[in-house]
């Protein structure tokens, strides 16, 4: 590939990143960086991708959530349109595979210009097209709205080689969302900083990071846990004297004294697992409606009913996983528990730090992924297969340089 066609997928990235967020309503939600990627998908060599043995994994265990869907669908007899935004939900996601692939696959480091653009159509899709939902705070969708942006600036800092100015960013924007009634983002970006400090140092005392973080757990425990402590501090004394505000000063005392702690602000988790161990091997179909009171039972009974689940009396797909798992069944969650294998793998063996200037970007999304996965509903298909395909290229890349090493 020459310099000129390589300056030219850089703007491509960069392009589709501008409408990731930019969405129209076709059988469901779409955005428009979806199209653009599916109209240049005839026109791409498959040939990278399909040599790629990770990614055909991914197709394949896409192909096993799809089963999921259908066999769910057709034994629950979810109404048709339900089941066809069901059904695309999986094969869209599996269809932009080999154009994101072949964006990515010589230049890995291309997923910043992606997320240059993403960012800014973050905050086109909050401000202009305010898809957000209504029902929930203005603040806390307005974190959500420049959360890549920071993200992104944190990432290009950090690949400028600026980590100090990188994690400021970062944890400046953490402080923020907690006055704005969001947490999680302080707690992840703060494990994700002392990762990266850690490995920082590891980085100047060895000269680069090869793969080996499984021989550095205790550095990696002990710095996980110092940053628990400050999480856990922090938030406790801003919170607990009234600094963060009245609202989020109320929310973590009715959470204190919860016989579930801090998790009592997950209560639909709570819910998705008492459905799923009702129903753990063919779950209850797409986009399934309480019909027979079972999720709304739990909620009264248990007090945790949220305002959300009154206007369509969806079941609860509390996250990616969750979600997955109580409207596709079994053959859903085996899909997300492949990618957090893969991302633990990923993290494990160090492929996530073989590129030194990339690999803040890659710890920061790591964190906001694995939250993703865990805590909230599933969305954004782009943003998903983006970063999986950029962890499968710099693990084929890594495994190129081990072969390398291990001849010479």
């Amino acid at each position: 590939m020459t310099r000129q066609d390589s300056i030219h997928k850089d703007w491509l990235a960069f392009i589709i990143g501008l409408f990731a967020y930019v969405q129209v309503r076709i059988l469901g939600t779409f955005a428009v960086g979806e199209l653009v990627l599916f109209a240049i998908t005839p026109f791409i060599a498959f040939k990278k991708f399909w040599h790629d043995t990770r990614a055909r994994h991914f197709v394949y265990m896409g192909l096993v959530w799809l089963a999921g869907v259908m066999f769910a669908d057709i034994w629950n007899r979810t109404p048709l349109v339900d089941h066809l935004k069901g059904v695309f939900n999986v094969v869209f996601l599996i269809a932009l595979v080999p154009a994101v692939y072949w964006l990515l696959h010589d230049r890995p480091r291309r997923l910043l210009y992606y997320y240059g653009g993403a960012a800014l159509s973050m905050l086109f899709n909050f401000y202009v097209q305010r898809s957000y939902d209504v029902v929930y705070e203005f603040e806390v969708w307005r974190v959500y709205a420049f959360y890549p942006l920071a993200i992104f600036a944190a990432g290009f800092l950090y690949y400028k080689g600026r980590h100090l100015l990188s994690y400021a960013v970062v944890m400046a924007f953490g402080v923020w969302s907690l006055y704005n009634m969001s947490r999680n983002i302080f707690l992840t970006q703060s494990i994700a900083v002392a990762i990266l400090f850690y490995m920082d140092l590891v980085a100047k005392r060895h000269g680069m990071v090869r793969a080996k973080v499984k021989k550095r757990v205790s550095g990696v425990i002990f710095f996980l846990l110092v940053a628990l402590f400050f999480v856990d501090y922090t938030y406790e004394s801003l919170a607990s004297s009234g600094a963060l505000g009245t609202r989020a000063a109320q929310k973590y005392w009715v959470q204190k004294r919860s016989d579930r702690g801090l998790a009592s602000g997950r209560g639909d988790a709570f819910v998705s697992l008492y459905l799923i161990g009702k129903n753990p091997i063919v779950g209850y179909g797409s986009y399934a409606k309480d019909k027979d009171k079972v999720a709304h039972r739990y909620i009264a009974k248990h007090s945790v009913w949220k305002p959300k689940y009154k206007a369509d009396n969806l079941l609860p797909g509390h996250s990616y996983i969750l979600g997955a798992w109580v409207y596709a069944g079994i053959l859903g969650f085996a899909f997300f528990a492949y990618i957090l294998v893969l991302l633990w793998r990923a993290f494990y063996t160090g492929v996530l730090f073989s590129d030194l200037k990339l690999m803040g970007l890659n710890i920061y999304l790591l964190m906001m992924l694995l939250w993703n996965i865990l805590f909230s509903p599933f969305a954004h298909r782009i943003n998903f297969v983006f970063f999986i395909m950029a962890v499968m290229i710099l693990w084929r890349r890594y495994d190129r340089q081990e072969a390398a090493i291990k001849l010479s």
